[in-house]
């Protein structure tokens, strides 16, 4: 309402003051109809006694943006913690150690070889005759286990609350 009242004012003023500078300029209340370029008193564009010239005005819009304050927010975080039970499945690998006796003559030093989920480290001493005895073969034997244990685990839960406080006079949207 009051930026109506307002504007109403600024047009008023700038009409009154649009009207004095035309009529000052143009002095229309001394110079009669037929005085000016010669023209018969119906073509006249001053006013005369009975004739009044009013200039139309036309309004233009400008239109900018502001940034007002409506509200203000209040972000609140909290971390709750929760105990879960969970079955992990756990592996476990063992290795055993044979020795097994095997006392037999070759001509070359064996390799190191594997059998299945067992290598086989030969243990060899030479002999005079420059052949190898085979005294015994060391089995490392891999074993495999797989289990499942209970575990009491502690997860972390994020939570988020927002509260709108609008400021006086403006209500949220």
């Amino acid at each position: 309402m009051t930026r109506c009242i307002i504007v109403e004012a600024i047009l008023l003023f700038i009409w009154l003051k649009t009207m004095i500078h035309y009529h000052q300029a143009q002095n229309w209340w001394n110079v009669s109809p037929m005085q000016h370029n010669n023209q018969p008193e119906e073509q006249s564009v001053f006013p005369s006694k009975s004739n009044l010239v009013i200039p139309v005005i036309q309004e233009q819009v400008q239109v900018d943006k502001q940034w007002v304050e409506t509200a203000k927010i209040v972000v609140r975080k909290s971390v709750s913690q929760e105990e879960i039970s969970v079955d992990v499945p756990l592996t476990q690998e063992t290795y055993r150690i044979e020795h097994v006796p095997v006392n037999r003559l070759v001509d070359t030093l064996p390799p190191v070889r594997e059998e299945g989920n067992v290598t086989i480290i030969p243990v060899v001493r030479e002999v005079v005759v420059k052949r190898y005895e085979i005294v015994e073969e060391v089995h490392v034997i891999r074993e495999k286990k797989t289990t499942t244990e209970h575990r009491e685990i502690t997860l972390s839960k994020e939570e988020i609350q927002i509260d709108r406080k609008p400021l006086d006079g403006n209500t949220p949207s």
